[in-house]
């Protein structure tokens, strides 16, 4: 097959191109399911930090889960594709790299949301509290670990659907294996 270039990063297959386009078009999907899932986790350790509980756990499982899916659509586009370009762009993909990167990006939004609050208080000239903001230590440990916990199941499927075949068909993979 002929090699097709992703912007400027190493060429992919079409056959790799169409499975990373795969893993990223379930992203949303993948991350919406995990939310909902995993909903009730979520709204019991919110329960013990500001003590509240919803009335129709199914609806807001389902609310959860939407807006999780849309903000994964955004993650995806503005953060996990370009990490992708980059990382292609300087050697082969490793496992490891796409379940670092989804740890990490699976916490953007939350860090993004604590900064433009941060942001808003400052211009407010308001000091910022961020035990306020996060709900203290033990809520700051709860966003941390559910956007991990996200991110790094996302990772995990597009490393199954798409990853481990871009390293196995790689030219930086053979080119580093003895007569190869």
């Amino acid at each position: 097959m002929k090699p097709v270039d992703i912007g400027s990063a190493r060429p992919l297959s079409r056959v790799d191109e169409l499975r990373v386009l795969a893993g990223f078009a379930v992203q949303p999907f993948v991350a919406a399911l995990v939310a909902f899932i995993t909903f009730q986790l979520t709204e019991f350790t919110g329960r013990l930090l500001y003590g509240q509980r919803s009335f129709d756990p199914l609806d807001s499982a389902t609310a959860f889960a939407i807006g999780v899916g849309i903000v994964a659509i955004g993650v995806t586009v503005f953060g996990a594709l370009p990490v992708l370009t980059w990382k292609l762009k300087h050697g082969p993909l490793t496992r490891r790299q796409v379940f670092v990167s989804g740890a990490l990006l699976g916490n953007l939004p939350s860090a993004l949301i604590v900064c433009g609050l941060v942001i808003d208080q400052l211009r407010r000239d308001a000091s910022p509290d961020l035990g306020a903001l996060t709900y203290g230590l033990p809520g700051l440990i709860r966003v941390i670990t559910f956007g991990s916990f996200i991110g790094i199941t996302s990772a995990a499927v597009f490393w199954w659907l798409a990853g481990r075949h871009i390293v196995e068909g790689s030219k930086w993979r053979a080119s580093s294996e003895p007569n190869g």
